[in-house]
């Protein structure tokens, strides 16, 4: 329960990884999913758990799709009397650069249409200075500015 996205461990008493080197044995958290169960009556928790399904408290994978198999599975322990709480980590080696997902349509702001207004010198239709530009001012700003 003490585990947490971003901290590292070192994995002991694995058939293989226990037989590498010291840094290799050593893992990040990336992704962290607990589910766990009351610890109500049957009565009252098959109540709390109709409840959670109408206010949709229900935890989604990265795809959006409903964990079902999951509870499914949860519920099958906790019926057997085994567990009530099931946690699932992904974890890389720690000397392995964790680099966030880019995608360049998404993530980066869209150019969006902006207009503004040409000024210039009082009496000249259109100013330009000795390079071809204009002098132009936003909506919203100060004419002084």
């Amino acid at each position: 329960r003490d585990l947490c996205v971003g901290e590292y461990f070192t994995l002991e008493g694995h058939p293989e990884i226990s037989s590498h080197a010291a840094e290799e044995r050593d893992f990040t958290v990336t992704a962290l999913q607990v589910t766990a169960q009351n610890n109500l009556p049957k009565a009252l928790a098959a109540r709390v758990e109709r409840l959670f399904a109408r206010n949709r408290w229900m935890r989604k994978d990265a795809d959006g799709a409903h964990d079902a198999q999951l509870r499914q599975e949860l519920a099958g322990h906790v019926a057997e009397g085994s567990s009530r709480m099931h946690i699932q980590f992904t974890a890389v080696r720690r000397g392995v650069p964790i680099v966030p997902a880019y995608d360049p349509r998404t993530d980066l702001p869209q150019p969006q249409m902006q207009s503004a207004i040409v000024v210039g010198p009082e009496g000249e239709e259109v100013h330009c200075d000795e390079m071809g530009r204009v002098k132009i001012r936003f909506p919203g700003t100060r004419a002084q500015d």
